[in-house]
């Protein structure tokens, strides 16, 4: 049967299917062909080779103003402009440069013990069909690439589609104090068509105590994962040859990460504040995203852990649905519908006042039970003392009679 929950998940599914690309669990898409260089199929979830962002643009070479410019309207010279006598020089057309991603990472708590995790990386490498040689690919001009303009650069290139080939690799990544060096580097994750380089792994770790909410500190170790593109960089045509597409990094703890607990709020004197904090404290996030979003599944053994992990590009959130109470014996004894309620009221005060009688005597019934939830916040007195004014003022003579 088709939900609107199903529909929603096959929206969300096509758009990253559109803007990232296939996954892991796209099978049908893993050896895809592509007509056009795949950056221009897929807006995000790649890393380019740090060595080609560190690369000045040579202004002298067309190829790389083609990559820049951006579309400029000739100027009118008719009219007012062409009857003053003036002929300007048409302005030289604005360029940009594109800033691409080269790294993604993860920020995950650990017990201070941990010394090693499981590092898990998959991506897309996209080689040329046909493949070229090193030489059309270095990123040097060719000496025979002149142009009929006689500028360099604007030799005659091969046309080529672009054959995709998943990869996946596992590392076992040790946890040590401060920054790890030298980086490790993923086994065989040279570009295929360019050698040179690959994609590292970086990392940093520290140990700290943090407050809890109860008043005492835990302490644990903060270890942050870098996944980074530093293979050779690639002539500007090809250079889709040397990125990592829809790179994806999970870390997976067999002893399980620590929860990160938002407590900004929780010594605030802002009342809406802490009561957000009260009604949002069994939300934590188990990892931070650097350059992307972080996800992770739900827990995964009966100590409410969580065991792995992943960068996302593409975030979502389900956010519960409102809906009227749907309590069997609420619907029984009280009436809801506005239509009824004013027909009853048409009738006379009684039969409107029996038809909302039982409603206070249902909303005492929640305060008491709400009441009796407060010792399970016995050793959080703020937000003990924060549900505490709450019951109190539910429990107004005015509120629930």
């Amino acid at each position: 049967m088709t939900t609107s929950l199903s529909v929603r998940n096959q929206i969300v599914e096509a758009f990253r299917r559109d803007l990232v690309g296939p996954g892991p669990q796209d099978q049908d898409l893993a050896r895809e062909r592509l007509n056009d260089r795949p950056s221009r199929w897929y807006l995000t979830g790649f890393l380019a080779p740090v060595e080609e962002l560190d690369t000045k643009e040579d202004e002298a070479d067309p190829s790389l103003q083609e990559e820049a410019e951006i579309d400029a309207a000739a100027p009118d010279n008719t009219g007012a402009e062409a009857g003053a006598g003036d002929n300007p020089e048409p302005e030289a057309p604005n360029s940009r440069r594109r800033f691409l991603p080269s790294s993604v990472g993860l920020t995950v708590l650990l017990d201070p013990d941990e010394t090693e995790i499981t590092a898990r990386i998959s991506w897309g490498d996209y080689r040329t069909e046909p493949p070229l040689s090193e030489a059309l690919l270095s990123p040097e001009p060719l000496p025979e690439e002149v142009g009929e303009d006689g500028k360099p650069g604007r030799g005659k290139r091969p046309d080529v589609e672009w054959q995709r080939a998943a990869k996946v690799r596992t590392v076992s990544l040790p946890v040590i104090d401060g920054r790890a060096k030298p980086a490790l580097v993923v086994p065989e994750s040279a570009a295929e068509q360019y050698p040179g380089g690959g994609l590292v792994l970086e990392t940093h770790s520290r140990v700290f105590n943090y407050l809890r909410p109860d008043g005492g500190t835990e302490r644990v170790r903060a270890l942050t994962v870098f996944l980074v593109n530093r293979r050779a960089a690639t002539h500007r045509f090809y250079a889709d040859v040397g990125y990592a597409f829809q790179a994806r990094l999970e870390l997976i703890s067999p002893r399980g990460l620590k929860a990160r607990r938002d407590l900004s709020a929780y010594r605030s004197d802002d009342a809406d504040l802490r009561i957000a904090d009260l009604h949002y404290r069994d939300v934590c996030e188990w990892a931070v995203g650097r350059n992307v979003a972080a996800s992770w599944g739900p827990a995964e053994d009966a100590a409410g852990e969580v065991h792995c992990v992943w960068t996302e590009p593409l975030p979502s959130a389900e956010v519960e649905r409102v809906a009227p109470n749907e309590d069997e014996d609420l619907k029984r004894d009280v009436v809801f519908g506005m239509e009824d309620l004013a027909a009853k009221a048409a009738e006379n005060g009684s039969t409107l006042a029996a038809a909302l009688s039982e409603l206070p005597v249902y909303y005492a019934e929640w305060i008491a039970s709400q009441r009796n939830q407060l010792d399970t916040l016995a050793d959080e007195p703020r937000r003990r003392h924060t549900a505490e004014q709450l019951v109190r003022e539910m429990e107004q003579p005015g509120l629930v009679s």
